[in-house]
C-alpha cells in the first residue's frame, strides 16, 4: 500500500497476489466419491484516489482495479476482471 499525497487529494496504490483454499466434492446418491482441497491463485493491482472539496470535509473518491484469478474448475488457467467505482463519504 502506497500513500502519496497529491495536490488536494491522496493517491492509494493497492497491490496484492495469494491462495485462497477450495474444497471440491464428488458425490452420488448422497455418498462421497472423492474430495480434492484446491489452492486457488490470484493476484490485485488497484489505485484510488480520494480528495475532499475546498469548502467542506466531505470526502469524493474513485478507484480502478484489475484482478486475474484461477478458475476453480479449471485449475491452470485465469481470467481478468477489471473493476471500477465512484464513493461519496460525508463528514459531520
Amino acid at each position: 500500500l502506497e500513500l502519496r499525497r497529491v495536490a488536494h487529494g491522496y493517491v492509494y496504490t493497492h497491490i496484492g497476489m495469494g491462495y485462497t483454499p477450495e474444497l471440491k466434492q464428488l458425490s452420488a446418491n448422497n455418498i462421497l466419491l472423492s474430495e480434492s482441497l484446491l489452492f486457488i491463485e490470484s493476484q490485485l493491482l488497484q489505485f484510488e484516489y480520494q480528495f475532499s472539496g475546498k469548502n467542506t470535509n466531505n470526502i469524493y473518491g474513485a478507484t480502478l482495479g484489475l484482478t486475474r484469478q484461477e478458475l476453480v474448475f479449471d485449475p491452470g488457467r485465469f481470467f481478468w476482471a477489471v473493476s471500477a467505482g465512484i464513493n461519496y463519504q460525508v463528514k459531520f
